[in-house]
């Protein structure tokens, strides 16, 4: 069984001085689990992104052409 690791920071919020044990503790997920990353990078949540992002542009038209459009 593991023996618990130190906090990093003491009770008076004072970070304490590192040691080769806390290494993994601090490394990057991909580097110390990669088949865990991996899986994680394969499902990303949210919107796919899109080839063909729509753009913002603005430009005048006159009233007539506007009510065109909008009736």
């Amino acid at each position: 069984m593991k023996k618990p690791q130190k906090p990093l920071i003491d009770k008076k919020g004072e970070v304490r001085e590192l040691q080769a044990s806390d290494e993994v503790r601090l490394s990057p997920l991909a580097a110390t689990f990669p088949e865990l990353a991996a899986r994680s990078e394969a499902h990303k949540r949210g919107r796919p992104k899109t080839l063909a992002p729509k753009r913002l542009q603005s430009f005048k038209l006159s009233p007539d052409v506007i009510d065109a459009i909008k009736s």
